[in-house]
């Protein structure tokens, strides 16, 4: 097996140069996906980031290029020129054009951009756009959103789908593609269907449910049955292994023995993947993974033992953001701890979750679930834990009423960590004081 190239600064600099004239400009994404260069990693790792390689290269302009007003809207122009419509889409395969976010930071939408210079928005009907659907078919004899998407007579894939709620759901109505049939299993048929895959030898263990064909997803199996139960009903011997503390340790210290773990923290998900020892295991040893890396090698950290305050937590975040190049979009959970050696449960905690604090610092907030739970709701739910017991309760407590309220009704009463990160503090002491500051 051959080695890994290892690249001069020269060489890696000549790289970005050449990506440079062959393209037209230079981006991470367009430079990564460039067979004949180095990756962006290898850059960043010989220059210490991306801007610095960038400039370094005499091409410091692109990292950041300011376009005038004008420069923009003629970039709109000339695409629109040379194509004779105008997406979002397109105009980001552009090899010769800014991104498409650029020009609705700077005129407020995309729609705004196109008006002001003086292209036609697209406002088609729907109407229109099933009239260029069966044109385009009735032309090439077939249709797919590559081929509409080229076609110079039609609109975008995208405000197809926009208009008509779907690209896939528009060739439905109109024939030119088969419907999905839905199939509604019930209980006896899928066990049916399961009770032939065991038979087959495909189906012997839960991971097996990812990989069979012909059946439902492994989530639309196990919401029907527990697989404790389902193994049982199969009859599939479902040996449990019983890990010993001794046993789990010994794998962890394994694979710091590895290069690749030597100088890092190892988090859960790796140790599960690497080790295949799931995370209850450890929970039911350890009480948490935190609480393994402790005695494992006192690499666990505490909230309370973090030093920094706030405005020391947001510059620090700021830097790895900068240092990994990431100034708009800011670092990931996993990118934190790799960089601060701490977890990035502090800053969750402090400040709530990462994208509130995003929302402090001006950057894009990342999509996200609904909140599982209201402070006001955590709050009244302690409030009445003080007046049942008649005073404050200590952490320990606070655990095992949310241990046993996961076992028995699901989940009512949040957990320690969660309650510090509603009440963005790493103190149950002020959580405290909070909640009966405010008692009616």
């Amino acid at each position: 097996m051959a080695g890994k190239i290892k690249y001069t600064e020269e060489e890696v600099l000549k790289q970005l140069q050449d990506h440079y004239k062959r393209n037209g400009k230079i981006t991470r994404d367009s430079f990564t996906s460039d067979k004949t260069v180095c990756s962006s990693i290898t850059v960043r790792k010989k220059f210490g980031s991306w801007k610095k390689a960038l400039k370094k290269a005499g091409l410091e302009r692109e990292y950041r290029i300011i376009y005038s007003d004008e420069e923009l809207l003629e970039q709109l122009r000339t695409h629109y020129k040379k194509n004779s419509k105008i997406s979002e889409l397109r105009f980001n395969a552009d090899k010769i054009t800014c991104s498409s976010i650029a020009i609705t930071k700077r005129f407020g939408s995309w729609k705004k951009a196109l008006e002001k210079a003086g292209l036609k928005s697209n406002d088609y009907t729907k109407e229109d756009i099933i009239e260029q659907l069966r044109g385009h078919y009735k032309r090439n004899g077939k249709i797919t959103r590559k081929s509409f998407s080229l076609d110079k007579k039609t609109c975008s894939p995208d405000t197809v789908a926009n208009k008509l709620g779907s690209w896939r759901g528009a060739l439905e109505e109109l024939g030119y593609i088969k419907s999905r049939e839905y199939v509604e299993y019930n209980k006896e048929k899928m066990l049916l269907l399961l009770k032939k895959k065991v038979k087959s030898r495909e189906l012997s263990k839960r991971q097996d449910l990812n990989r069979i064909k012909g059946i439902p997803s492994a989530t639309y199996i196990t919401n029907i049955w527990k697989w404790s139960e389902l193994a049982e009903l199969l009859e599939i011997e479902n040996p449990r292994i019983n890990y010993t503390k001794k046993t789990l340790i010994e794998k962890y210290k394994q694979m710091k023995e590895r290069e690749e773990y030597r100088n890092k923290r190892i988090s859960a998900n790796e140790y599960s993947r690497v080790t295949g020892v799931g995370i209850p295991t450890i929970t039911r040893h350890f009480g948490s993974w935190n609480n393994f890396c402790i005695i494992v090698n006192n690499e666990g950290w505490n909230s309370t033992e973090i030093t920094y305050t706030n405005e020391e937590l947001l510059e620090l975040y700021l830097k790895v953001s900068q240092k990994l190049d990431k100034e708009e979009t800011g670092a990931t959970a996993q990118e934190l701890e790799d960089e601060l050696g701490f977890s990035s449960g502090v800053f969750s905690i402090r400040f709530g979750g990462l994208n509130n604090l995003r929302r402090k610092l001006n950057l894009e907030e990342k999509n996200q679930g609904k909140p599982k739970y209201i402070k006001e709701e955590i709050r009244k739910q302690l409030l009445k834990k003080y007046e049942e017991y008649g005073r404050i309760l200590t952490t320990k407590e606070l655990k095992e009423i949310h241990k046993k309220s996961t076992e028995e009704n699901n989940w009512i009463f949040p957990g320690y960590t969660t309650i510090l990160k509603y009440f963005q503090t790493t103190k149950v002491s002020e959580v405290w004081e909070e909640v009966l500051r405010n008692k009616e």
